[in-house]
């Protein structure tokens, strides 16, 4: 990200790997982030991702139901 920004990082941002994978540092995987964005970011992230299983779950109860 730095050799994209043509700059080095300040103190107060942090890169965001896309897909997870931080061996992967291609541009269109990289996100740049104050840190609190970014820790935002990982939230809401968790928060989805909880929503996400409780529907899940639903779903499992209900066909184990029918």
């Amino acid at each position: 990200m730095a050799e994209h920004l043509d700059r080095c990082l300040t103190p107060g941002e942090e890169v965001h790997h896309i897909n997870g994978q931080k061996a992967h540092n291609r541009i269109r995987n990289l996100r740049l982030f104050t840190k609190t964005d970014h820790a935002l970011w990982h939230t809401g992230e968790v928060l989805r991702l909880r929503e996400e299983v409780r529907r899940l779950r639903a779903r499992l109860r209900k066909a184990g139901t029918s």
